[in-house]
């Protein structure tokens, strides 16, 4: 006695084949997703002029801290730094000051809210090489918990000059980080 197909005798020739082309072109976009991401390189690796933020791992609710902001050229020599850092709403600004990287201040610290912004210059000489670009003072709110964010704000604006001594007509901005810091719980 012979048995009965299970599947239509059309399901063999379109709808196998059907899949099979699904799943290689799924496994396609997949795999081009996949170089696209490995071949999309930072903004660092273009030697663009780097800031990053140094502050403490851990603070205390009502503690009043000192943060510093790191500058790296590369291969650049810097002119200028519009600087904006923005806080999370736990942290208090208090001050901004030039490091010893620009020392000319082009226009005063002004702090609105969680943002501060400051315009520091290299007066006559540009600046080259790494080095400290501001000093940042924050306080934590009293009632603060959990973690809190310093972070160096992407409308930032980098003036410079590169290798063959030509001012360079756009931001040098590179990679400009963010820093998590873990506010200690109270103890009764």
């Amino acid at each position: 006695m012979l048995s009965k197909p299970i599947f239509h005798p059309y399901f063999k020739k379109i709808f196998l084949p059907f899949l099979a082309v699904l799943v290689l072109v799924a496994g396609l976009g997949v795999s081009l997703q996949i170089i696209r991401q490995r071949q999309t390189p930072s903004r660092a690796s273009a030697n663009l002029v780097d800031l990053f933020i140094s502050a403490p791992n851990t603070v205390n609710p009502s503690q009043e801290f000192s943060s510093t902001v790191g500058v790296d050229p590369h291969n650049y020599k810097v002119t200028a730094v519009d600087l904006k850092i923005n806080v999370s709403p736990n942290l208090e600004i208090v001050s901004i000051t030039p490091g010893t990287y620009l020392t000319t201040t082009l226009s005063t610290a002004v702090i609105t809210g969680n943002s501060v912004r400051i315009i520091l210059g290299s007066g006559t000489t540009p600046a080259q090489g790494a080095g400290i670009l501001a000093n940042l003072v924050t306080k934590v709110k009293p009632d603060a918990t959990g973690t809190a964010q310093i972070t160096i704000d992407p409308g930032t604006a980098v003036a410079g000059i590169d290798t063959n001594g030509t001012a360079v007509p756009t931001s040098l901005l590179g990679d400009a980080s963010q820093t998590n810091i873990t506010i200690n719980s109270t103890t009764p």
